[in-house]
């Protein structure tokens, strides 16, 4: 090992990445290179630790998404709790925690207030200041809203999705 340098080891990921390999691939390379070093550092096998290779970037994924009619066959195949919950979802860009931390109490007229998230079957505040909001919410959504909640209500539940 102590005629193992930094040089090599760039070499090595350089050479990975020629061969294409993922740039997380060579990041897991890299980490359990480094790992293995540090634990030959432990036992005096080597005399300074091993410095960081210029790594590869990740390259940036396109964000997948539904476009408006898949969006609506979605809602429209589907039917009570889902097709609120779907409907819910499109409509505003709630969080899965958020959906999850929501109250019977949340929903007052044409207005949903977010104030809260569930996470691990915990009530905590929603990720960031900015998730504290008030969305408007069309005529269609707070009819199948109060469906739903007349439907948590016959449960014994107070949030709107069980």
């Amino acid at each position: 090992m102590r005629a193992i340098d930094a040089g090599d080891v760039q070499r090595f990921i350089a050479s990975g990445s020629a061969q294409g390999l993922d740039p997380k691939t060579l990041r897991n390379h890299w980490g359990t290179i480094s790992l293995i070093w540090s634990a030959a550092l432990a036992q005096k096998l080597v005399d300074s630790v091993l410095p960081k290779p210029k790594l590869p970037r990740r390259s940036k994924k396109k964000a997948k998404f539904f476009n408006l009619a898949e969006v609506a066959r979605i809602i429209a195949a589907s039917e009570g709790e889902n097709r609120v919950f779907y409907w819910l979802v499109a409509e505003t860009g709630l969080r899965s925690g958020e959906l999850a931390g929501l109250n019977q109490g949340d929903i007052d007229g044409e207005r949903l207030t977010v104030n809260r998230s569930v996470w691990h079957c915990k009530e905590q505040t929603p990720k960031t200041n900015n998730a504290l909001r008030t969305l408007a919410l069309s005529p269609q959504l707070v009819t199948l809203l109060w469906e739903q909640i007349a439907r948590q209500k016959a449960k014994g539940s107070d949030y709107l999705f069980s």
